[in-house]
């Protein structure tokens, strides 16, 4: 007999779980239901050839150790990788790794990402730049890495980040190589 399926919403936009009715028991656990995975590995597969129509090379690995971490995602193309993590089911994703350069930031709805080459008073030249622009920083990381000079900043704002503040940003930080505005 065919299991009957059965959709159940998510947080997450409009993707949906297709659960069955079941039944397992152990001493620390009860399940009445089981989530189908044939379709996630069906999605899976979609990806990767959208990956590949696009010139994108996906790969799947996995590793016992994850950086230090239960378990993480990386996405890499030719020049960029990023690597994520959770922290359990109930909390955000964190950005781990970006780069090279560790990190462990949540991401915001508005961020900026800086690379620039690392010396005193870079920190304070973005700080100052943005707060004249009325723009708040909520949380930041560095990172740096020992076989490099620059360093990349990772930076959650509010408030408007007008491409006037983005030419004040490439204008004042000197040795600055890339910005990105990011907008979740």
């Amino acid at each position: 007999m065919e299991p009957r399926f059965y959709k159940l919403p998510t947080s997450v936009g409009d993707v949906t779980l297709r659960v069955a009715k079941g039944h397992f028991a152990t001493r620390n656990s009860h399940t009445n239901y089981f989530v189908d995975v044939t379709r996630q590995q069906s999605c899976i597969r979609d990806a990767e050839a959208v990956a590949q129509r696009h010139g994108i090379e996906a790969s799947l690995s996995s590793q016992v150790n994850a950086d230090g971490y239960d378990s993480s995602l990386t996405l890499r193309t030719d020049s960029t990788s990023i690597a994520c993590t959770l922290y359990g089911t109930d909390r955000p994703a964190r950005i781990i790794s970006l780069f090279g350069y560790s990190f462990d930031i949540e991401p915001a709805s508005q961020s900026l990402v800086l690379r620039y080459i690392d010396a005193p008073g870079r920190i304070g030249v973005v700080g100052t730049i943005l707060g004249q622009a009325g723009v708040n920083i909520t949380t930041m990381q560095i990172g740096t890495r020992p076989d490099s000079d620059s360093a990349v900043v990772i930076l959650n704002v509010e408030g408007d980040v007008t491409d006037e503040v983005l030419d004040d940003l490439r204008q004042g930080i000197d040795g600055l190589q890339d910005l990105w505005r990011i907008t979740l």
